[in-house]
């Protein structure tokens, strides 16, 4: 398996649905998108 496949599997675990996951690190959250995302300021 490639890099880029194995952050993608990894990506797709923590992050099973689009949408903001929280992550077990203090104002840590994951966002997902499955459609493109025009120029978005993100903090």
């Amino acid at each position: 398996m490639t890099t880029s496949l194995s952050s993608i599997a990894l990506l797709d675990a923590l992050t099973p649905q689009e949408g903001y996951t929280l992550t077990p690190l203090a104002d840590v959250r994951l966002l997902r998108l499955n459609r493109p995302l025009s120029r978005t300021p993100v903090l």
